[in-house]
């Protein structure tokens, strides 16, 4: 890295360039100035968000949702931990080393309140120059049918290493550090087994992190959508901050229930730009991830940052995505049994119209007989017999009614035609979701620790469960006792949810 000669000790002006490249870079993301508004901003915490360019407010469904958006909290039924390390900007010319630490626990706290609650501790750090660290209390729940909301409740602290230029320099006569308290709000929304829609809002105060002047950290909206499929996931997001934005794009695919690729793409209107990529890998309640991502834009000279994440869970957690992933063959079957019932009326309805036209073509028979009995004895085609009309125009009224219904009849089969379609289509896609269903039956009687665990259907309770388990309804109380964290006021329990079966 160039720069003047000057009287400074080469040790100590190595420091001092140190101070400001990292600064700069690690900060302003090469601001114009020093002065900018440039404390905490959102490079991304959480190896799998990271290595998805960031766009993670729609899907949330982890620990990192403590980041990203405090609603996905919810989706968190048993507890969690998980640490990150990261290596930023690595090969810059000064040897500038960079780094990135993350902590986070998430508790479920059904039993007292409905949600989950999350403590994180995050740090970025220029070594002996300079730090920003935040401490953070999550909270999230659902609030309504397949609508979830959180809050963060943030302190952040920013602070400066004392050295001999610092001691000198007025903008630290004030002290070298200054914390404030910030506040976070998120919103998730389940569309259906396909769609969330996501939103946070960050800094929502904008804090003052200035030592010497105002350092307004500027209040951050993100909002996203994210399309789940049968493998994976893809999240569109977009985000806007003191009127700068950026767009990103991220995409999650499963190659088995162990291993996991991602992708992702970050532009932005100050010239960043981000390529991402990484991978994951879960064996029973341990899971570890790993993203890469490299500046395409607005930083040189490097040859990318390096994060590295492990999380684990206590407990047999809902997996958010083999449960719609489960909800989508209920859907499918849902729409099968409801175009069953709709063809068997139509054919119920093809039936009756075949008799009608049968009793009428009888109808016409019986009458034509008449006639031809009365015109041999030489009575007139407009005559009465026996108070019955058989004019030519009561003829042609039944031979109408006859072409009517005729009519209604090729509708209802071409009603039936349309729905053996449709079966035969939903019939097929739900073939191709055997594996699915497989895995999701799996799912429901797997072991996890050593322990067997039952995914809750539709009507059941505490006592119904104990009876398909144990045969026994009366143990129900055992059940309860196992997952009393999980498990609401009087023993309620909703469909979806995991339980651990002593």
């Amino acid at each position: 890295m160039k720069h003047r000669n000057t009287k400074i000790k080469p040790a100590c002006a190595k420091f001092k360039i140190r101070l400001i490249t990292g600064y700069v870079l690690f900060l302003g993301i090469v601001m114009a100035s020093i002065n900018a508004n440039s404390a905490f901003l959102d490079i991304g915490y959480g190896a799998r968000p990271v290595a998805m360019g960031q766009a993670f407010t729609a899907i949330s469904d982890d620990i990192n949702a403590t980041h990203t958006n405090p609603a996905g909290l919810a989706f968190i039924t048993v507890p969690e931990i998980s640490a990150l390390y990261g290596r930023m900007y690595e090969g810059l010319s000064d040897n500038s080393e960079i780094g990135q630490g993350h902590f986070g626990f998430a508790y479920p706290v059904k039993k007292y309140i409905p949600g989950t609650l999350g403590f994180s501790w995050e740090e970025l750090n220029l070594t002996e120059a300079y730090s920003e660290t935040s401490f953070t209390l999550s909270y999230g729940t659902e609030v309504y049918k397949n609508i979830f909301a959180g809050l963060n409740l943030k302190m952040l602290r920013k602070s400066y290493s004392s050295d001999i230029y610092t001691e000198a320099d007025p903008l630290f006569n004030n002290g070298y550090s200054k914390s404030a308290i910030a506040l976070d709000l998120g919103g998730l929304y389940r569309v259906n087994s396909q769609y969330t829609l996501g939103l946070a809002v960050r800094n929502i105060n904008q804090p003052d992190m200035g030592i010497a002047n105002k350092d307004m950290v500027p209040m951050q909206i993100r909002g996203g959508v994210a399309y789940w499929k049968n493998n994976g996931v893809i999240d569109l997001d977009m985000s806007y901050s003191d009127s700068d934005y950026d767009i990103s794009m991220g995409i999650e695919h499963w190659l088995s229930n162990k291993f996991t690729l991602r992708f992702g793409l970050l532009a932005g209107n100050d010239s960043r730009r981000n390529f991402s990529l990484g991978l994951g890998s879960k064996f029973s309640s341990f899971q570890f991830d790993y993203a890469f991502s490299l500046p395409i834009g607005g930083i040189a000279q490097t040859v990318g940052s390096h994060r590295f994440s492990f999380s684990m869970r206590f407990g047999a957690h809902y997996d958010i995505n083999t449960a719609l992933a489960a909800k989508n063959i209920e859907d499918l079957r849902v729409q099968l049994s409801g175009s069953l019932r709709a063809m068997d009326e139509a054919r119920a309805q093809a039936a009756s119209q075949e008799k009608q036209i049968k009793e009428l073509s009888k109808k016409v028979e019986d009458q034509n007989d008449k006639i031809d009995s009365l015109a041999i004895e030489g009575v007139e085609r407009s005559a009465k017999f026996k108070g019955v009309d058989i004019s030519s125009g009561a003829l042609n009224t039944i031979e109408v009614q006859m072409m009517d219904i005729a009519r209604e009849l090729e509708k209802s089969k071409r009603e039936v035609q349309i729905f053996k379609n449709k079966i035969s289509g939903l019939e097929k896609r739900l073939a191709g979701k055997k594996d699915i269903e497989k895995k999701s039956a799996a799912f429901e009687t797997q072991t996890i620790g050593g322990k067997k665990v039952y995914v809750v259907e539709s009507g059941d309770t505490l006592r119904s469960v104990a009876e398909k388990v144990y045969g026994d309804s009366s143990k129900w109380i055992e059940i309860y006792k196992a997952n009393s964290n999980n498990v609401g006021r009087s023993g309620r329990i909703e469909k979806g949810q995991i339980l651990t079966v002593p």
